[in-house]
């Protein structure tokens, strides 16, 4: 199965405590479900497809509370073999300025 990045940076952008995206892979298409009690509005037809579709047509994206970006960056440096490039990102994800020094140590780097 293929999905265009910009289809899950789209979702995962504009996801909010009031809509759950999804991918259909039947149909290739995101599609979204609306929060009953902070939008009003509800898509009784597309919950019962989801509810009643096989398994694995339907898969939710990730929100931006999913996504755990520093312990991205640490599991990365834990990944790496040990060596300069390690230690260094090691050093640069610890405190303020985390992710800037971390940009810029994978860009020395790699």
């Amino acid at each position: 199965m293929k999905i265009k990045l910009e289809q899950v940076i789209e979702a995962i952008e504009t996801a909010d405590d009031a809509f759950t995206y999804f991918y259909d892979t039947q149909t290739g298409e995101t599609v979204y479900l609306q929060d009953e009690i902070i939008t009003g509005e509800r898509n009784e037809e597309l919950e019962e497809l989801i509810e009643n579709s096989p398994r694995g047509r339907f898969l939710r994206f990730p929100t931006k509370y999913d996504i755990h970006e520093y312990s991205i960056m640490e599991s990365f440096v834990e990944s790496l073999p040990p060596g300069t490039a390690r230690q260094e990102l090691a050093n640069a994800i610890r405190g303020k300025g985390a992710f800037r020094r971390f940009k810029n140590g994978i860009y020395y780097h790699f």
